[in-house]
This record gives structure tokens, sequence and C-alpha cells, in this order.
């Protein structure tokens, strides 16, 4: 076998190689360069995409062992930083806050962001600081603003509830279903709402409603009182009765206004600090800002020489903000009780449209 070989190597060797084109050798010293190149790069992008993978891989892993371990999801807290709340859905959030506005959690207060979007839990509180305020909306749509110094619970229960301990809220709650309840709750009451807007304040531990809109319920150890628009809770005490005799009825008039009383001095800086806020937030463009300023300028106030400016800029509020129905509501209110009043011609253009 060996000597076959050496005859095979001695013949090819004999073998008269004819020479090779010089260009054709160049071309295809080209062609071997271009595919050694295009081997080695992508050897390197499939080696680089390997670690890539890798590297995704590794950081799912690592996330998913902590949410595992902690079986939580990610809210926003102190900082604007992450940190772990129950991973079922939240009753409520802060959907907006300004100032100094505290959110506390198992025991653990957290601050809220100016950009506000923190999910809460049942029995998370929200407190306001002097100078802030914060806007919940809960799962049905309900709205509940907190004005400064005030502190509120989202409590675990069926339905929704509000607990408020001290400070002032406003509560828009839409139409709700059959089988749906919002109440708020305070130390001496429980307040429920039957698709409505109100104010709900306590102070020194006792609480007091007043209703903008639609009908509620107060409960406490007296008994029961349903309020509609315009009723408050403690009712106001009756003004005692003037010595002075009763004008003739000759000097009155059929269509006289109800007498309104006169304003307390001592709330005026209140009553306009209310309303300019309203006309701030108005300018900004948040209408649902202003809204709750002026219905707490006329739950409190109710005979405020404000009060038809107040009245007046709500139903423009509404309107802009859609909300057709009340603000025809709102529009004609404000006809009956200034039916010559300075936007009347505007109120019965929108009452009619």
């Amino acid at each position: 076998m060996t000597e076959r070989r050496l005859d095979s190597l001695k013949r090819f060797g004999d073998v008269q190689v004819p020479p090779q084109d010089a260009s054709a050798a160049a071309a295809r010293r080209e062609r071997m360069i271009g595919r050694i190149g295009s081997t080695i790069r992508a050897e390197a992008l499939a080696k680089e995409a390997r670690a890539k993978r890798t590297r995704v891989i590794g950081a799912i892993a690592v996330a998913a062992g902590v949410l595992m371990a902690a079986g939580v999801a990610w809210r926003v807290g102190a900082r604007g930083a992450a940190r772990p709340v129950a991973a079922h859905k939240s009753p409520a959030r802060v959907a907006a806050a300004s100032g100094a506005v505290v959110v506390t959690h198992g025991g653990h207060a957290d601050a809220v962001p100016p950009v506000a979007d923190v999910a809460l839990d049942p029995d998370d509180e929200v407190a306001t600081a002097p100078d802030a305020r914060a806007r919940i909306v809960l799962d049905s749509g309900a709205t509940v603003e907190l004005v400064a110094d005030t502190r509120v619970a989202v409590r675990a229960a069926r339905g929704e509830r509000i607990g408020i301990s001290v400070g002032e809220i406003a509560v828009h709650v839409p139409k709700l279903g059959a089988n749906e309840s919002f109440r708020v709750e305070t130390p001496d009451a429980e307040v429920t709402v039957h698709g409505t807007s109100f104010v709900v304040a306590v102070h020194d531990g006792k609480t007091h409603v007043t209703v903008s809109e639609g009908l509620v319920s107060v409960k406490n150890g007296a008994g029961e009182a349903m309020l509609h628009a315009g009723d408050a809770w403690p009712a106001p005490e009756a003004p005692a009765p003037s010595a002075a005799p009763a004008p003739p009825s000759s000097a009155r008039t059929a269509t006289a206004a109800p007498p309104r009383g006169r304003p307390d001095p001592s709330t005026l800086d209140d009553q306009n600090r209310l309303l300019q806020r309203a006309l701030a937030s108005r300018r900004q463009g948040d209408d649902a800002r202003a809204l709750v300023d002026l219905d707490l300028l006329l739950a409190r106030y109710p005979s405020s020489p404000l009060a038809q400016e107040a009245r007046v800029e709500k139903f423009r509020a509404l309107e802009r903000m859609g909300q057709h129905a009340r603000a025809v509501g709102e529009a004609r209110r404000y006809l009956a009780d200034y039916p010559n009043g300075f936007a009347a011609d505007e109120a019965k253009a929108l009452a009619l449209r």
C-alpha cells in the first residue's frame, strides 16, 4: 500500500500545472478574504446576542425572585422611589397633591410626590399639612378633595367608605348602581350618599355636613336625618324672634327674595380666599379644583355676598367640564334665586340649550 501511495505522489508531482492568471488569483484572494470577514462578523454578532439574552434573563430572574419573595406590586413612595404594596386591585388612589401630603401604610409614612398617582390600600391614611391639598379618586369614580389639616382613611369593608377624623372634605359621588354604596364615617356620625355633592367637616370631634346637590342621610345616636340640596346638619339654630313689629303687608312684595341674613364680617377673608382660589384654578384650566372651592364657599357661607358670583362660576365650570345636565340644574337654581342677576341671560341660554 505504501508503494502505491508513493507512485501516486510521484505521478502527482509530474503533473504540469499551467501558470495562473494574476487577475484571477487576485479575485479569488478577495473572495476568500470577504468570506473570512463575514464569518468573523457573524460570529461576533452571535456572541453579542448570546450575552444580551443572558443579561436580560438574569435581570428577569432577579426581579421575579424579589416579587415572589415579597408577593407585592409597586407603589410610588417617599422621594419618588417605588415601595411595595399588596398585589390586589387598589380601592382608591391619590390622584393629585400639592404641598406636604403623607400616606401612612401599615404604620409606615410616605410623602406623596407632586406628580401623584399613589395606590391606596384598605386602612391606609392620607393626611394634609397646613399648606397642602389632595384629591382621592375611588374605584366608582367618586372624588374626595382634602383641604389643609385634614386626615382621612380608606376603610376595609364592602362598598366604598372613607373615614375622616379631622379637617374638611368635599365629596362628589356619581350615580351609583343598585348594589353600590358610599359612606363617610366621622367620630360621631355616618353620612350615606345617594349620588350627590356635599361637604363634611370635623372639628373638635363634631361633624358638620352641608349638601350642595342631591341627597344624603346623616345618622348618629339621636337618629337619622335626610338632607337635600341647600340643607345643613346639624340644622342652624333659628334666630331669636325680633321684638320690633312686623312691617305692614303692603310693604312686602310678592317677588321679594327671602332674606339672606347679614354676613359675618369675621368670615369675609375666608369667603374671599375661597373665591379667589377657585378663580385661580379656573385660569389654570383646573375646573375640577375650582369646583371644590366653589362648593366649599357655598356650603360654608350660603348667605355670602359672593354667593351669586360663586353660583355663576359653578355652572360655567360644569359646562366646561362637559357635565351639561349638572350645569343646567345649577343655571336653573341660579335663576330661581337671582331672577334679575348679572348672569341671568347667560343662565337662561344655558337652561334652554
